[in-house]
């Protein structure tokens, strides 16, 4: 490479600049960069953003753990005693079966993460101890939220889990519980 060819690559807050070509043209570029940011962007330096990760590596939690609130009210709506999540008050709405069912694969991803996906076996198991006894079958009563709840396998193999608008349904259906 000669001295008239340049490559340049920075990074200032959120915006970052990468040119590489000759040497006035970057100049050039870097100087109409500089002028672009903000204040709002040099601002941003002073504060880095919090590292997350970028991948779900053994010992390291996809998401950011419950903050102290989350977890008090998982504590008031959930019992995580024995082998089983069971709900220790039902939802009061239109459909509170499958509100229920909803809230007890939620409490599966929070409080069991080695359970989740959960099975729909230990689904039943948790909605009898949770006291919902008219529930005969997992699918047809979870029905109701099909855009919210993915399930995978079949007959007794099927487990279930939550897109993210299901995670803030069920959000949505605690705070409705503790009212």
């Amino acid at each position: 490479m000669d001295d008239k060819h340049a490559k340049l690559r920075i990074k200032v807050g959120l915006s970052e600049f990468e040119a590489e070509g000759p040497a006035d043209l970057v100049q050039k570029q870097y100087q109409e960069f500089l002028a672009a940011l903000t204040q709002a962007d040099i601002a941003r330096t002073s504060s880095p953003a919090p590292a997350l990760p970028l991948l779900n590596t053994p010992g390291q939690p996809a998401e950011p753990p419950p903050s102290h609130s989350d977890s008090a009210d998982l504590k008031r709506v959930f019992s995580d005693q024995g082998p089983l999540v069971s709900l220790l008050a039902l939802p009061k709405t239109e459909d509170p079966d499958a509100d229920a069912l909803l809230l007890l694969v939620y409490g599966y991803q929070e409080l069991r993460p080695n359970d989740y996906p959960v099975s729909g076996v230990r689904l039943m198991q948790s909605a009898k101890q949770s006291g919902l006894h008219q529930v005969d079958r997992i699918d047809r009563t979870i029905d109701a939220h099909t855009q919210f709840v993915n399930s995978a396998g079949s007959r007794r193999g099927k487990k279930y889990s939550l897109n993210n608008q299901g995670s803030l349904k069920a959000k949505e259906l605690i705070k409705n519980v503790l009212g």
